[in-house]
């Protein structure tokens, strides 16, 4: 089995601080878990993280710990030192937890405290114990590095690949190189399939062969610098992952529509003259109140895959800067210091070439087609609107022709019943003359007011147009 000089596991933690619409008891619910990846005796309170200087990057436990604990529990330049022994090997390492603005990050870094013995590699299964409990909601990558032995000619794509399998269980396909200070760099990244919890999905690991320690101790000044490029990477992992949950709810909240539509479909609402039942009123009701909520949630949860669109943009060319820097920092190294070697980290392009060509159009073709079924969700709703207007102006219509042939009717009994009574005949008792009289009147009125109530609805609509016309 193959070995290394002073193996060490490095695991790059992100967790949310407060995400886009995190309530106050969510972000109380974050700060908690992010510290629950320290030992208890670490810890700065929700209320203190707001006391930093710059919330873009906040050394947690350097800036916001009291100097007298600081000296306690060995804390220097934001990092929580420790030593331990495990199954008779010697640990050191430490915490370093910091704030990048909305995300906590953590680098927990775990070695075998021993810098002049070469270890079998599968050492590094009992140092990645040691990170087991850790974990944040947004991700993490893995970082294992170790110094080559001396008077070897060692293959360092094998032992990329034994180093991945002890890690992961599984071995990889020609892992991506690149150089880095002179080091061979080893990027394995296996990306989610489901995208349900990307954090246990997303496997991500870089291996780092330095050629000697005192690269390595040089290349232990850019862990600030992993810490964000990995920050953004998993970013956008996490972006992506919930734009497929959100794409998921749309297009089951769009197949409720179409459900809806069948059902407007039904309903013959086509004819001036014929009115709906009263049932198929109280469904289109029912179904205009579900698409003006529909509507809202819909629109909602587009304008939140709009918005993760623009983050995955943002993100993406913070990714790249980020490698930008490093390489340019690197090689500020190298012109100072003959022993280091040359940097190119093109093999992290891989995964820019991705998010561009896959994630990034997938999400542009996700809002183009949702943004297509909310004007059919607009249109729906406006029309059953529509309908239930047009069914209430019917009723109203009725009802007026309703109370003018009444009226008419009882204009025409009234007329009647004055003329009869103009003049009762002498021949004729008054009281029974006027008891006829009165039920003529009546008889002559219904019939009057049922010629107007079936004329007024034809005559009416071709009276209106003459007029209008005029």
């Amino acid at each position: 089995m193959k070995k290394l000089i002073y193996p060490t596991l490095d695991l790059f933690v992100y967790q949310f601080r407060n995400g886009l619409g995190d309530s106050d008891e969510q972000i109380k619910e974050n700060h908690k878990s992010f510290w629950q990846n320290l030992p208890d005796k670490i810890k700065v309170d929700l209320d203190a993280e707001e006391k930093g200087e710059n919330p873009e990057y906040i050394k947690l436990i350097e800036e916001l710990i009291e100097q007298p604990t600081k000296q306690q529990f060995n804390i220097q330049n934001n990092h929580y030192y420790f030593t331990d022994i495990s199954d008779s090997y010697k640990l050191e390492g430490y915490y370093y937890p910091i704030r990048l603005y909305d995300t906590y990050g953590l680098i927990f870094d775990c070695s075998i405290d021993d810098r002049n013995n070469p270890q079998l590699i599968d050492v590094f299964k009992n140092l990645k114990q040691q990170a087991a409990t850790k974990s944040g909601n947004i991700g993490k990558t893995w970082m294992v590095s170790g110094s080559l032995a001396p008077g070897t000619k060692p293959d360092p794509a094998s032992i990329a690949k034994e180093t991945y399998k002890i890690l992961e269980g599984i071995e990889c396909q020609n892992p991506e190189p690149g150089k880095f200070l002179g080091a061979t760099v080893f990027e394995v990244w296996k990306p989610p399939q489901k995208w349900l919890n990307v954090e246990q999905e997303n496997i991500h690991v870089l291996i780092i062969l330095y050629a000697n320690l005192w690269n390595m101790e040089v290349a232990a000044e850019f862990y600030g610098d992993w810490l964000r490029l990995f920050n953004m990477r998993n970013k956008i992992l996490w972006e992506y992952a919930y734009s497929r949950q959100l794409t998921t709810e749309l297009k089951a909240i769009f197949q409720a529509v179409l459900e809806n539509i069948n059902r407007v479909n039904k309903v013959n609402y086509g004819f001036i003259n014929q009115k709906i039942s009263q049932q198929e009123l109280q469904d289109l009701q029912k179904i205009l109140s579900q698409s003006i909520a529909t509507l809202s949630d819909y629109a909602s949860k587009l304008s939140f895959l709009e918005m993760l669109r623009l983050a995955i943009d943002n993100n993406l060319q913070n990714y790249q800067s980020f490698i930008k820097d490093i390489e340019n920092k690197a090689k500020e190294k190298q012109q100072n210091d003959s022993t280091l070697g040359d940097t190119n980290l093109q093999c992290l392009e891989k995964f820019t070439k991705t998010v561009t060509n896959k994630y990034k159009v997938q999400i542009q073709q996700d809002c183009a087609s949702l943004n297509a079924s909310l004007r059919i969700i607009e249109d729906l709703t406006n029309t059953v609107r529509g309908i239930i207007e047009i069914e209430q102006t019917k009723n109203d219509r009725s009802i007026n022709n309703t109370i003018a042939a009444v009226g008419i009717g009882l204009a025409t009994s009234q007329i009647v019943s004055a003329v009869i009574l103009a003049e009762v005949p002498q021949n004729k008792n008054p009281f029974a003359y006027q008891t006829q009289a009165f039920a003529w009147s009546l008889g002559i009125g219904a019939f009057a007011g049922l010629v107007a109530y079936i004329l007024i609805p034809r005559i009416m609509p071709k009276l209106t147009r003459i007029l209008s016309r005029k």
